[in-house]
Order: structure tokens, then C-alpha cells, then sequence
């Protein structure tokens, strides 16, 4: 089975300015993470969507209101951005801003994160 990357990660890897008309480094780096199935690229983007579906399972309620769910959140998005930061080759910058989105749409603040 692979994995399905969101509509939303393809969009912020196509809208990544080009340079010259060329893809420029981040995007090449994005694209391979997504062709090759990079294990943090599908993190990044796999936490980013379970905020999304736990949002859509929950109408009411909010990831970050949630002592169990919110906090095991929580840490996988610190334990993945560390990750994130620790790789050099791979465009941490769109997959991290892919994450935060969707931690602040979670209702996530600034300093929890």
C-alpha cells in the first residue's frame, strides 16, 4: 500500500517560486520527497492531515483542547520537526510551514509549538 500525499503539501510544493524558469533547489527537493516516499516527507505530511481529519471527525472540538489526542499531537509534530531540521538535503521549510498550518488551523499557538 503507499501512501497518498494531501492535495494541500502538492500545492505548496508547486506554488515554491521558480527560479529562471527552473525548479529551483527546494522544489527538486520536495518533489523527490514525495516521488521516493521520503519517511519525513510522508510524516510532515501524514500529521498534517491527521489534525485535518481529527477535525473533521470532531466538528465540535479542537486538537489542541483535546489532553490526550492534543498531547500526543503535540509531540510528534516537535519530535518530526526536529527531524525536519536535522536533514539537510530535503526542503524542510515547506513540509515545517506544511505542519504549522495545520497545527494553528488545530488551534495550536505559537509558543506550544
Amino acid at each position: 500500500m503507499s501512501y497518498h500525499y494531501s492535495h494541500k503539501l502538492i500545492q505548496a510544493v508547486e506554488s515554491i517560486p521558480r527560479m529562471d524558469g527552473r525548479q529551483c533547489q527546494a522544489q527538486v527537493a520536495a518533489l523527490f520527497g514525495i516521488q521516493h516516499g521520503d519517511s519525513c516527507t510522508t510524516l510532515a505530511d501524514a500529521l498534517a492531515k491527521y489534525a485535518e481529519d481529527y477535525s473533521n471527525r470532531y466538528p465540535d472540538s479542537r486538537l489542541s483542547e483535546d489532553c490526550v489526542l492534543g498531547e500526543g499531537w503535540l509531540s510528534a509534530y516537535r519530535g518530526i520537526a526536529t527531524l525536519l531540521n536535522g536533514e539537510g538535503f530535503f526542503d524542510g521549510g515547506t513540509l515545517s510551514h506544511r505542519m504549522y498550518e495545520a497545527a494553528k488551523a488545530a488551534g495550536f499557538e505559537d509558543k506550544d509549538l
